[in-house]
């Protein structure tokens, strides 16, 4: 456990947190691992801010961690040419569903935007959508309508 420190009640928060999380018969990995994560905790170099791995040849990765260490990441993508989707036709989408790419011309409602000139061109009462996005042009912004108002998105 943590020993005796300039703050007793931080020691005796630590203990009473250490003994909860490694209940009453802890195996040495539980103990290895909180061992681990209290060092890591008291160190000066986590206390004053955390040290992160160079990002040094790591362009277009991702920083992921176990908790104990951290570790630069590939990010994986595919690009559409190689989903096999066939030619598509003009009009049509990409639709994926539980595992499935596919193309077809279903058109996809809510992915219209309307524009408006100004504030006063924006649909109110039963003609407001609530969740719809428009574009006011006058502002170039993007709103956004909550049930009772159109609010700027970002």
């Amino acid at each position: 456990m943590v020993k005796q420190t300039d703050d007793s009640g931080v020691e005796t928060a630590l203990n009473t947190r250490i003994n909860t999380l490694l209940g009453a018969s802890p195996t040495l990995t539980d103990k290895e691992f909180m061992s681990g994560a209290i060092a890591n905790m008291l160190e000066n170099s986590i206390v004053t801010g955390v040290k992160l791995p160079t990002q040094s040849a790591n362009n277009g990765k991702y920083l992921q961690t176990n908790s104990m260490s951290t570790s630069w990441t590939e990010i994986t993508h595919t690009k559409v040419d190689n989903l096999n989707l066939g030619s598509p036709s003009s009009g049509d989408t990409i639709h994926y569903t539980s595992g499935t790419t596919s193309l077809d011309n279903t058109p996809l409602p809510n992915l219209s935007i309307r524009t408006f000139a100004d504030t006063a061109a924006l649909p109110s009462g039963a003609a407001a959508t609530n969740g719809e996005i428009v574009l006011q042009t006058d502002i170039s912004k993007f709103k956004i309508y909550d049930g009772s108002a159109w609010r700027v998105i970002g």
